[in-house]
């Protein structure tokens, strides 16, 4: 997913401007975007944890319960 983002990046460059223009270009798309792939990122993260929390399977299972001497 970083190589497509990157192709992206990359093809949305003004390859007819000079060298500098377009280090400035991918510069200046690299600070406005990467804040929000972050956190696009941490709302997945957060969905993703929400499904795992849902799950029982993660869950330890509960011990037997424990022999009452009083029962005995």
């Amino acid at each position: 997913m970083a190589g497509q983002i990157a192709a992206f990046e990359i093809s949305h460059v003004d390859a007819s401007s000079s060298r500098d223009a377009a280090i400035r270009s991918v510069a200046i798309g690299t600070a406005l975007y990467e804040p929000l792939i972050v956190l696009l990122r941490r709302l997945a993260q957060e969905h993703a944890s929400r499904d795992w929390a849902a799950e029982a399977s993660w869950l330890p299972a509960e011990p037997p319960p424990a022999d009452d001497p009083e029962d005995g």
